[in-house]
């Protein structure tokens, strides 16, 4: 007799064993770029390998789990989140709605099958270019004409610290306020600029040649103090060419002196 009842169970066991967990595949770390942009790269259609994405394509996998799974997306205060195309799916299309704190996997996401089965957790970092980097040397100030150019040459690098290559940018302007206390001041104010930058070093000008109220200087030594004009806040955003739009690497004040230009 105790043959005859260990032998069914046995064989349930076996079954049991059988069936594995689902499980969901896709890339788990893609971008955070600004409101509505879905890639950036400047040269996406060409060479899509050297896009920045800001979808993902995900794919529940049953593992003989019975039934349509539905998505769960869990995010911490102040982390990364993402959108889905659908919740009661097989595959959905993730959407990074905002960036996660720092270089961490910080979104956990799983699916449930009518019959009980949960995957395992896919856990999922949104990414963002984050800051700009002086490089060693800079500013540097030259001549232009009978004024100066002060060149800033900065890296841009994300929230995983690594340097991030071909991205477009703009910079837009805040308000201009004259430092300089003679009501004939006549200096002009620079018009923002948009570009697509194939590597990672940006470059910027702080120029001021041309005008007689005060005049500018070519840069002397030691440098003059004498302030003309200053703008804030000035801000570099990366991910568009859109004035305004993608996301802020750098918020300062641009200072104009009547020798040299500086970020403050």
């Amino acid at each position: 007799m105790k043959s005859a009842l260990l032998a069914p169970l046995l064989l349930l066991g076996a079954l049991s064993t059988a069936i594995a967990q689902p499980t969901i595949t896709g890339v788990n770390a893609f971008w955070w770029l600004g409101s509505g942009i879905l890639s950036d790269g400047g040269e996406c259609s060409d060479y899509p390998g050297y896009c920045y994405y800001a979808q993902a394509a995900w794919t529940a996998n049953a593992n003989g789990a019975a039934g349509t799974p539905t998505w769960t997306v869990n995010t911490v205060p102040s982390g990364g989140s993402v959108s889905l195309s659908c919740y009661t799916c097989t595959n959905t299309v993730a959407t990074s709605t905002a960036h996660s704190n720092g270089c961490k996997y910080d979104i956990t996401v799983y699916v449930t099958y009518p019959d009980g089965s949960k995957s395992a957790d896919f856990n999922v970092a949104i990414v963002t270019p984050s800051a700009l980097t002086i490089q060693s040397g800079y500013p540097m100030d030259g001549k232009l004409g009978s004024g100066y150019q002060s060149t800033y040459m900065w890296n841009l690098t994300d929230t995983c610290n690594q340097s991030d290559s071909g991205l477009d940018g703009n910079e837009t302007f805040g308000t201009f306020t004259p430092d300089y206390t003679d009501p004939k001041e006549n200096w002009g104010t620079p018009a923002a600029a948009h570009t697509y930058e194939s590597g990672s070093i940006w470059p910027d000008y702080l120029s001021a040649y041309g005008f007689t109220v005060p005049p500018p200087e070519n840069p002397q030594s030691p440098l003059t103090g004498t302030k003309v004009l200053h703008d804030y806040p000035w801000t570099l955003f990366v991910g568009s060419q859109t004035f305004g739009s993608g996301v802020p690497v750098d918020v300062d004040t641009q200072q104009y002196y009547q020798d040299h230009g500086r970020h403050q």
